[in-house]
């Protein structure tokens, strides 16, 4: 077996750019640009679009990296300098006004004197901010026909600028309106005064050497999946861990989830069914167990995957790849040594293997024959429920190459006749057809089942739940809220003409806003009493929108906590469209133009009652802390209930 790093990565190179982490609670927000009603004063629009383009000279540096390759047209790269001012003036001087074309040029030669904008080597983008702050009356299909009729190329300067705003005059009748120029200066300089101007010329800088010295020539998919990844570790290293950049095709997928039960996979090998991140030089780090998969009931989350050994292929055969031309047969992985995308490709040609498993200080050898994917007529991707060997869609005894099935993991068999189990994997969505399916939708129709069944009480598991729509969290709240044990004091807080505070978002600038949704706790449940109906399961993996949904039913005091401390993930993430587009492929296999996008954080969210867990969590009472085990929370569960 080869020991570099390197040689099982070549081999393997992965061509698939990475799924966007679903792990995060968000708001999707796309951004969009209003089309102002047009006012038909020509003659004051060549007056101030000519003073605009006089006064993007200034802004000329700060556009580098953001079309790609310019056209035959316009190809030639230009410096700002004075001389160029200087033919520009005489190119529009007759058509504008001498006092404000002075006073524009008079700022633009201060900057070069002052050395901010001596040449285009000093470049940032403040395209985004100029479409949506100075071309008001344009809207994104105008902008994008301008831009790509002027220029596809890395360099937007004098010329080009003056070609868009040209295009949009003669092909849409819009311009600037000159009010926004006052804001225009007063931007330039924050950027200035900030740092940003030269950190966007580092970076800029970067792009250069990769394009004129690196040694080969990159092509379009390594530069898409390089920026995302660029713009993920700026983000990630400036403070903001939840967040990252979306290539378009990331984007598209991000907003085109399909359901679960459509996981493809080999027949002839099944699945393992375990999720994982690489650690490097440890291993592979076990993030999570498919229920009823092989993996099920011997690797758990924790466990670190040192070693693979043993390692036979469908055939009986130890997988062979290629390496430099020629196959090598490989039947011992160390883990550690390799990336995530290369042991993925590499377990897609394994059948069988021994995992060595670090657990507890000790390493174990578990043998492992990748099965069939389990529940294959599950009919719910985010939710999984017992009530009854009859009524439930997780397995009630051993399936295909598990170790054990749900029921007995979960300790179920023990389950009242008149309380029902229900788990929220995540609090997600996908697309059927033109119908959203979300957690909500999947919960609520188990709930249905629930209360016809005439069951009187919940357990809900939130064990591992990583998150998910704000929207699907607060309609699940809705079922299993009410105000009614609160004081008066605390009603007037969260009760607003009979709607509840489910959370509040709160930004940087303190603006608040509230979620807020009707009680319908009293379909299916008893007038709350001082022991509550509902147990809410946690683990250190319930994190964000199952913290959230914890906050909501401990604040109103319909469920009672049990667990263990949750994972403290106070802060709510969003999407913004950023206008730069690519090809991106559809569900439909269909090409079509996609934008690319920024995932981050924008607030941070409270529990109804006001507290905000970031970074702390939630704790169960003693009586009820440290319950790792199912086996313990069912028997801490029926206690409280006094079965």
């Amino acid at each position: 077996m080869a020991e570099d790093n390197t040689v099982l990565d070549e081999a393997l190179e992965s061509t698939e750019p990475s799924v966007p982490s679903q792990d995060d609670w968000y708001q999707h927000t796309p951004t969009s640009t209003a089309v102002a009603k047009h006012n038909n004063q020509k003659p004051l629009y060549i007056v101030l679009g000519c003073i605009a383009m006089a006064f993007l000279v200034a802004l000329g540096w700060v556009f580098g990296a953001i079309f790609g390759t310019l056209s035959e047209e316009i190809k030639q790269d230009q410096t700002v300098s004075n001389q160029a001012i200087l033919q520009f003036r005489e190119t529009i001087e007759a058509e504008i006004v001498k006092a404000q074309f002075n006073s524009a040029t008079e700022h633009v030669n201060a900057q070069i004197a002052e050395g901010s904008i001596s040449s285009a080597d000093k470049k940032a983008s403040m395209l985004f901010y100029l479409k949506n702050n100075y071309f008001q009356e344009v809207d994104d299909n105008q902008w994008n026909s301008a831009t790509k009729a002027v220029a596809t190329g890395s360099t937007l300067t004098v010329e080009h600028l003056q070609k868009i705003v040209n295009y949009l005059r003669t092909h849409y009748d819009v311009d600037l309106f000159n009010t926004k120029w006052n804001d225009a200066l007063s931007y330039t300089d924050e950027m200035h005064d900030r740092g940003q101007v030269e950190q966007e010329a580092i970076l800029s800088t970067v792009l250069d050497y990769l394009y004129e010295k690196y040694y080969k020539t990159i092509d379009q998919t390594a530069w898409d999946n390089a920026i995302a990844q660029a713009g993920s570790a700026l983000l990630a290293y400036a403070g903001d861990q939840y967040s990252f950049l979306m290539t378009p095709q990331e984007y598209y997928d991000f907003n085109h989830p399909q359901s679960s039960g459509g996981v493809s996979y080999d027949p002839e090998l099944g699945l393992f069914g375990v999720t994982y991140s690489v650690s490097e030089g440890l291993g592979m780090v076990v993030s999570g167990v498919m229920a009823d998969s092989s993996c099920y009931g011997r690797l758990q989350e924790g466990d670190i995957i040192v070693k693979l050994s043993n390692v036979l292929d469908k055939y009986g055969h130890h997988p062979s790849v290629n390496v430099n031309g020629q196959l090598t047969t490989i039947d011992t992985l160390v883990t550690g040594h390799y990336t995530t995308a290369s042991i993925q490709q590499f377990l897609a040609l394994v059948k069988s293997a021994t995992f060595h498993v670090l657990r507890d200080g000790e390493i174990l050898q578990i043998d492992i024959v990748r099965g069939d994917l389990g529940m294959t007529d599950n009919p719910y991707s985010f939710v999984e429920y017992y009530f009854d060997d009859l009524n439930t869609n997780i397995s009630t005894s051993v399936m295909h190459n598990a170790a054990v099935s749900t029921k007995q993991l979960r300790s179920l068999e023990n389950l009242p006749s008149d309380v029902g189990y229900i788990r929220i994997v995540e609090f997600m969505y996908y697309l059927d057809g033109n119908k959203q399916i979300t957690a909500f939708t999947e919960f609520k129709e188990v709930m249905q089942k629930f209360e016809k069944m005439g069951k009187k009480r919940l357990i809900l598991d939130l064990k591992g739940n990583p998150g998910g729509l704000v929207s699907a969290v607060c309609d699940v709240a809705s079922l299993l809220v009410t105000d009614a044990k609160l004081s008066e004091t605390d009603k007037t807080k969260v009760n607003q003409n009979g709607s509840l505070l489910i959370t509040s978002l709160t930004n940087r600038d303190g603006k608040t806003s509230n979620y807020r949704r009707l009680s319908y706790y009293n379909q299916y449940f008893d007038t709350p009493t001082d022991v509550c109906d509902i147990v809410v399961w946690t683990d250190g993996n319930s994190a964000s929108a199952s913290e959230l949904l914890t906050g909501a039913l401990t604040d109103y005091k319909t469920a009672v906590h049990m667990g263990t401390r949750t994972y403290g993930k106070g802060i709510a993430q969003t999407v913004d469209e950023i206008p730069f587009y690519g090809t991106v492929t559809t569900i439909y296999g269909t090409t079509q133009q996609g934008c690319w996008a920024v995932y981050y954080t924008h607030a941070a969210y409270y529990a109804p009652l006001g507290k905000n867990i970031h970074g702390v969590g939630y704790v169960p009472s003693n009586a009820y802390n440290n319950l790792y085990e199912y086996q313990d929370l069912m028997a801490s569960t029926l206690q409280y209930w006094n079965y």
